[in-house]
């Protein structure tokens, strides 16, 4: 996807800095590899590897760019004759690649690259002799930003269908001044994190490109060799096909104030990526479980957050929950807890109980809990038990 090469430095505690040529390379499933060469022999100690994490900084031939990253592993060596060998590294930090420096009064664009996020879009754009319906336009919090398909948009949607792994669709872009960057990156963040609820998808964020506006030039990039989950075709949350690009669009736009309003004292973001990940993961017994710790993670960030004395049973705590947030129930699907428990002690759900329809029961209750603390009632939405759109 991406590839950078020049000189640069391997630093390590405790031994002299080596110098050599490196490449760094940068798929679009947002695996990072950085090869080294180093322009003598290699140090005793990175060939024990009797070494702790080291750093390195680099740039291109031409200088047009410099490559610094704070923390690198050693991964392989490979020996050859002096300025043959090379060092294979992990990269597990962010990669950042400077060009320009900015001004804090410079206009920007921050552009962050998205895996597994499949959607049609609201705005129609012609590209080359085709029309696509490949971007979403939406305001969050004052300030106007996209969602846009990549080029190949349609091929990687069905790679992703057929070897469900992982790869970048798509991009989220919002303009501001370099003294918003911090705000910027967190708004960044929280729709990855509402699209990565909509989608039932760990949406995460590849790369980021920013921007001088003001002299239309690429100023600096970081690259995120994150964690990132192999793509689900379950079912969405909110409709994102052709058919529900406005659903998608409003659930944005809706959701994002509310977002806000409670990831800090709910930290949404983490039980949000507990969640989603639950679906992911087999047997169902293990997705059960992971489903009910995001609902207890849940309760346990709200009672801290209301100051709240403990109660006994998750049944209890759960209905006081969603008391709270109004999120209109029955009796049976709070009465979990004997499910929960026959999984954790015997390793399978009670005899008497079909373990398929519970966890979709119990996933449809998470789901109407998270829509309601963001504000989406009265909008549709698709109930993994009916597999239909309803109203919530």
């Amino acid at each position: 996807m991406r590839s950078y090469a020049g000189k640069g430095i391997l630093s390590f505690p405790g031994i002299t800095d080596i110098k050599g040529s490196f490449k760094l390379t940068f798929n679009e499933n947002g695996k990072v590899a950085l090869v080294f060469t180093p322009e003598g022999s290699v140090p005793n100690e990175i060939l024990n590897f009797s070494v702790d994490a080291g750093r390195f900084s680099g740039e291109s031939v031409n200088s047009d760019y410099h490559v610094q990253i704070d923390k690198i592993y050693l991964s392989k060596i490979h020996l050859g004759g002096t300025g043959d060998s090379r060092i294979e590294l992990l990269i597990f930090h962010p990669v950042k690649i400077g060009y320009q420096p900015l001004q804090s009064n410079d206009r920007i664009e921050l552009i962050r690259g998205f895996s597994n996020l499949l959607f049609w879009g609201t705005e129609i754009t012609r590209r080359d002799d085709t029309f696509s319906r490949d971007i979403v336009k939406v305001t969050l919090d004052g300030k106007e930003a996209r969602l846009v398909q990549l080029q190949d948009f349609e091929q990687i949607a069905e790679h992703l269908k057929e070897y469900k792994d992982v790869r970048t669709t798509s991009e989220f872009k919002v303009e501001g001044y370099c003294r918003e960057l911090n705000y910027l990156r967190e708004l960044s963040e929280s729709v990855q994190f509402l699209c990565s609820l909509a989608s039932r998808n760990y949406v995460t964020a590849i790369y980021e490109d920013i921007y001088n506006k003001n002299k239309d030039v690429l100023s600096e990039t970081t690259l995120y060799p994150l964690k990132t989950y192999p793509y689900s075709t379950q079912i969405p949350l909110i409709d994102t096909s052709l058919h529900g690009v406005k659903d998608f669009k409003d659930y944005l736009e809706c959701t994002y104030s509310r977002y806000e309003q409670f990831k800090t004292p709910l930290r949404l973001h983490y039980v949000i990526e507990l969640f989603i990940t639950s679906e992911i993961y087999s047997p169902m017994e293990l997705q059960y479980l992971l489903t009910t710790t995001s609902l207890e993670c849940l309760e346990r960030h709200f009672r801290t957050w209301k100051n709240l004395p403990p109660l006994r049973g998750i049944n209890s705590k759960t209905e006081r929950l969603l008391d709270f947030f109004k999120v209109p129930y029955n009796r049976s699907e709070t009465a979990f807890n004997q499910i929960r428990n026959s999984i954790v002690h015997e390793g399978r759900f009670p005899q008497s109980v079909d373990g398929f329809k519970s966890l979709l029961e119990l996933r449809n209750l998470l789901d109407r809990l998270f829509l309601v603390i963001l504000g989406y009632k009265g909008k549709h939405y698709y109930n993994v038990v009916s597999r239909k759109k309803e109203l919530l």
